[in-house]
């Protein structure tokens, strides 16, 4: 399957015309949100993506991409285990993803417009990893605990609105959000949305 799906690709690529447009795009995004009685608590989400678009018309392009994230929250609590002289004073989590995508995009103004508004959509393998660690205080001292690294891997639908802003006549700056949702659930498209920023380049 995969081996059919790379000869599709390789085909589909040099179909293509001599001349064909190209478009790089590399983002980045940030947020940090704080929280807590005491705001003690924080969750910290940095997230890169990048992508290259191979227009076969004047607006419409294949489109591959990739996305990496790491979110990591930490929580500082105090809670006896039940039974012990222990406490549980915090934790941390971590989840890292890596997501890669095929799909098509479509440009909803001319090249050479200064703001141009773009929009995605495809199939995207994405691939979690997920690991909690468990901060103790007791009599003893104190000790951490992994709770143990789970990973998983999905079917997958990204969408992306994208709104570019002309510099140059081959240089563009990105505002985007990104979705990322299980297959042919639509109705969660709107649950993880990430925001990020970069620069488009087209050859």
């Amino acid at each position: 399957m995969i081996l059919l799906r790379l000869c599709f690709l390789s085909f589909f690529l040099l179909s293509m015309p001599a001349r064909a447009i190209v478009e790089f795009t590399g983002n980045f995004g940030y947020d940090k949100k704080v929280y807590g009685s005491e705001r003690q608590n924080d969750q910290v989400r940095r997230s890169y993506s990048s992508s290259i678009a191979f227009y076969f018309t004047s607006r419409m392009a294949f489109e591959l991409n990739y996305y990496h994230g790491k979110e990591t929250s930490t929580e500082v609590t105090r809670l006896r285990v039940q039974g012990t002289d222990v406490d549980l004073v915090g934790l941390q989590n971590r989840v890292e993803t890596n997501v890669y995508g095929a799909g098509l995009r479509l440009a909803l103004a001319d090249r050479n417009a200064f703001l141009r508004p773009l929009v995605s959509l495809g199939y995207a393998k994405q691939f979690v990893s997920d690991l909690t660690e468990y901060n103790f205080e007791g009599p003893a001292g104190n000790a951490t605990l992994n709770g143990g690294l789970t990973k998983r891997r999905s079917d997958s639908v990204f969408g992306a609105f994208t709104l570019q802003l002309k510099i140059t006549a081959g240089l563009s700056f990105n505002a985007s959000v990104r979705t990322l949702f299980q297959a042919f659930e639509f109705n969660r498209a709107g649950d993880d949305l990430r925001y990020m920023f970069g620069f488009s380049w087209i050859f």
